[in-house]
């Protein structure tokens, strides 16, 4: 592959995989929001190593915060998480960026469990 800089013509080589300084991984961080049987939306955040052919997918991890906190208090821990890990983290309803809920008296640990399906459902889509 020729670059041109200032008129000159320079070869440059081709690069095989997305290229990062020092052959670190590359990381994405990926959002997204389900909806629930109930209408409300389910927001979640996902970081993993950048897909490339031949690599295997990272097993993952997902962060489960406390009531009345949200995805966010992860945060910290996701730079050491990601290195053998694609992390995810999730808002239950009315928690973080996820919508409150819909129909309160529907909120159950079953309700959870099934929100918890669907963002896996979507995350593995991607």
């Amino acid at each position: 592959m020729k670059s041109r800089t200032d008129g000159n013509t320079t070869d440059v080589p081709t690069l095989k995989e997305p290229f990062t300084p020092g052959g670190s991984t590359r990381y994405e961080a990926v959002g997204g929001r389900v909806q629930a049987s109930d209408g409300t939306w389910v927001a979640y955040a996902l970081t993993r190593p950048v897909p490339r052919p031949g690599n295997p997918k990272s097993s993952l991890l997902i962060t489960v915060n406390g009531l009345s906190n949200d995805g966010f208090q992860w945060s910290g821990l996701v730079p050491t998480l990601k290195k053998e890990h694609a992390v995810l983290a999730w808002d239950y309803r009315g928690h973080g960026c996820s919508e409150d809920p819909r129909d309160v008296n529907a909120v159950s640990i079953e309700s959870l469990a099934e929100d918890m399906q669907l963002v896996l459902d979507d995350v593995d889509n991607r």
